[in-house]
């Protein structure tokens, strides 16, 4: 049984974006994917720091740490979300069963934690890495198999299109996310989620038409929220894909759309960013 600790997520710090241009290939000049810096807390401390609040209050407060800090790469992403939901389903039910689900979900969830460490400077070897991973995909596969009849089932084919993803099968990654976004009831923050890991694995596929749809999907799902991320996302890929007329106009549209919380204190690194990109394409 997990001990249940009082304790609260700490608020995070404003987000410090990571404004590099080249983080394709090198030389290309294209712009960098937005990544913020991670706060130091691992897994495990922020999963048992959500034991005091109710249900919504967890995944939210989880799901919100992982926007703010732009954590929308499929092997962070999905870890966090499904150990967050298959802690929560482990402390508060009575069902044994469901404990054993949870438990075992939970396994694989630390094996890919493993794999794609939140916290920096703690990166794994190449080997490492995808020995991890490989564990983390056989255990996935056998709580599907063994717990079918269970709603962990379904997260657990979640944290297997993650892991797939970061083998390198971006073919079954994407049918993965495909599949749990078909459900007939996703939570909406893990949906949110999961769309941007599904952006990323396309990207990984260079369809990058595909990839700018996702991130459409993602705005038109909360563009207060996600609005300005996924724009500039949005933007990013069209510059990959040499239309730098319409990149341009998506950066315009995102300064008009977002001119108030551009303007403010955690908006400035946004605003940098978009003057740059601006600045590059001529405007």
């Amino acid at each position: 049984m997990v001990k249940r600790i009082k304790k609260r997520i700490p608020k995070a710090e404003e987000p410090e974006l990571e404004l590099e241009d080249g983080a394709g290939e090198p030389g290309t000049g294209e712009p960098a994917a937005i990544e913020f810096e991670a706060e130091p807390q691992s897994l495990g401390e922020q999963i048992e720091a959500m034991a005091e609040d109710e249900f919504t209050e967890k995944t939210a407060g989880l799901f919100k740490w992982i926007i703010e800090n732009g954590k929308v790469l499929a092997a962070v992403g999905i870890i966090a979300v499904g150990a967050g939901i298959a802690y929560n389903v482990m402390q508060s039910s009575g069902h044994s069963k469901n404990a054993e689900a949870s438990a075992a979900f939970f396994g694989a969830a630390e094996a890919q934690a493993k794999a794609s460490p939140i916290a920096a400077g703690e990166a794994p070897s190449a080997d490492e890495r995808k020995a991890q991973l490989e564990k983390a995909r056989q255990l996935y596969q056998s709580t599907q198999t063994s717990y079918s009849d269970r709603k962990v089932a379904a997260l657990a084919g979640f944290g297997l299109a993650g892991v797939q993803a970061g083998l390198g099968d971006q073919d079954a990654a994407l049918k993965g996310f495909d599949a749990f976004l078909g459900q007939a009831e996703v939570d909406p923050f893990a949906k949110i989620v999961a769309m941007q890991a599904k952006a990323t694995a396309q990207e990984n596929k260079k369809d990058f038409a595909g990839a700018i749809a996702t991130w459409e999907a993602v705005k038109a799902a909360d563009a207060k929220a996600y609005g300005l991320l996924a724009g500039l996302e949005i933007g990013r890929l069209q510059e990959q894909q040499s239309k730098p007329d319409a990149a341009r106009k998506t950066y315009e549209a995102l300064k008009k759309d977002h001119a108030e919380e551009l303007e403010g204190m955690a908006g400035r690194a946004y605003k940098a960013e978009l003057d740059k990109r601006l600045g590059r394409l001529g405007s």
